[in-house]
């Protein structure tokens, strides 16, 4: 049947945009209300008929957008909010006549993560939508929804889960669609051996945390961090948030008899209170991030992937200009120019750059194998003046920078990938649709 797809939980009728197929507000788990919040998430339920797959599913309960003020990276105002929320969109040019598993066999796949300083996003905004990876880059594009704020990445011991997890539901619901990816992403053309991951802002908060959690290890093959970096909370700094929270909804402790009480909309409003307060000295201004729990992340990612933890089997791309990036995802301009490094790792503290919050391992990499990407030429001359910290001089290896025009899957002309484009040759942005995919 045309349009018709089977997962692993029944089948699914997508639509035809006129040169992509689009499936939207695919459930892959359960609604994390009552007794399952602060779980991890369990696997979404069967249905026997055939699933509309036409529209987006609702998203993670959140502050209200403000018409006229909000941008396309914000959801839209009429969006409805629910617990309810664990739910992903695919785009795809075609789909093929019998899927195959077998790693190589289909398109590459890109998941994206959406920003939001985990209090707010969605993974159905305007900008984020898929089409125009699709489109130009010839690929399977999913976007996800998982928990936030309070409901995502509260963490205290008297909230933990059996099994000792504490906080990171958010980033148990991003692993449960990365594992849904991996079974079901072949029926929509997709590699399930070709996935890479990528986020903007606490998007690329989650990429970086995910490259240190030992359980998303074989559930991705590439990582994208734009615009983000490392940042995790202590159990201790989790624990005063949630502390915090408490005080302000007016309730005694954070145990899970008194929290699960709570109505959604409250919990929204008091982590928007603690957003307004001033951080403690050296945190970061949200209120909630993933936690190190000993368990999910057993240690900081940044420890992790300086143990190898991402390599060889991740490969690492970042950014130092999200906005550029965010223009190609929407306009479908050239993809970045790709510079193999001629050093073996990367440390905090590029001299004429943003900072890049990330260290890579000094071992197990050869040339080659982690790529940065640039956007602008400004960006490219950058380079020239980048000092290396951290390591030392024979580690570093610091060379002449070699422009390349190697890019994962597709040639790019040489220099011709490194030109600015004018506005006037720019295409104009879509104006902002529920209709445009």
């Amino acid at each position: 049947m045309k349009g018709v797809v089977s997962v692993t939980q029944g089948r699914l009728r997508g639509v035809w945009r006129g040169d992509l197929w689009s499936f939207s507000g695919i459930p892959y788990g359960r609604a994390p209300t009552g007794a399952l919040r602060w779980r991890p998430p369990l696997e979404a339920e069967s249905w026997s008929e055939i699933r509309d797959a036409s529209t987006f599913g609702p998203i993670a309960p959140q502050s209200a957008s403000v018409p006229g003020v909000t941008s396309p990276a914000d959801p839209a105002a009429s969006e409805p909010h629910s617990e309810d929320c664990l739910s992903l969109n695919i785009w795809t040019p075609a789909l093929p006549e019998s899927p195959t598993e077998a790693p190589g066999q289909g398109r590459p796949v890109m998941v994206f993560i959406h920003g939001g300083g985990f209090t707010s996003g969605s993974g159905s905004v305007f900008l984020y939508r898929g089409g125009e990876l699709v489109r130009n880059g010839d690929a399977v594009v999913v976007t996800i929804n998982y928990r936030l704020g309070a409901l995502g990445f509260l963490g205290h011991r008297d909230l933990a889960d059996p099994d000792g997890l504490v906080g990171n539901w958010g980033l148990q619901d991003q692993l449960s669609a990365l594992r849904w990816v991996r079974d079901n992403i072949a029926a929509f053309g997709g590699d399930p051996g070709a996935v890479t991951i990528f986020g903007e802002s606490a998007g690329g908060f989650s990429v970086a945390a995910l490259l240190g959690t030992p359980a998303a290890k074989s559930l991705f093959r590439r990582a994208i961090v734009q615009s983000g970096g490392v940042h995790v909370h202590a159990l201790h700094d989790a624990e005063r948030s949630a502390e915090r929270l408490a005080s302000v909804l007016g309730i005694a402790s954070c145990t899970r008899e008194l929290l699960e009480r709570v109505p959604a909309t409250e919990l929204v409003a008091a982590t928007e209170e603690l957003g307004k307060r001033r951080p403690d000295p050296g945190m970061m201004p949200l209120p909630f991030l993933p936690v190190v729990d000993g368990v999910l992340l057993p240690e900081h990612p940044l420890a992790a992937v300086a143990d190898g933890a991402a390599a060889p089997d991740s490969p690492l791309s970042t950014s130092v200009e999200a906005a550029s990036i965010l223009v190609v995802l929407e306009d479908g301009l050239d993809s970045p120019a790709v510079i193999p490094p001629t050093f073996a790792g990367l440390a905090p503290g590029f001299a004429g750059l943003n900072q890049v919050n990330f260290t890579l391992p000094t071992s197990g990499l050869s040339d080659g194998d982690v790529s940065i990407a640039f956007n602008t030429v400004e960006a490219l001359n950058n380079m020239a003046t980048i000092s290396v910290s951290g390591y030392s001089q024979s580690a570093a290896r610091v060379a002449p920078i070699q422009r390349s025009s190697r890019l994962p899957g597709r040639a790019v002309p040489g220099r011709a990938a490194f030109r600015k484009h004018s506005k006037k040759s720019r295409r104009a942005l879509p104006e902002r649709s529920a209709e445009r995919f």
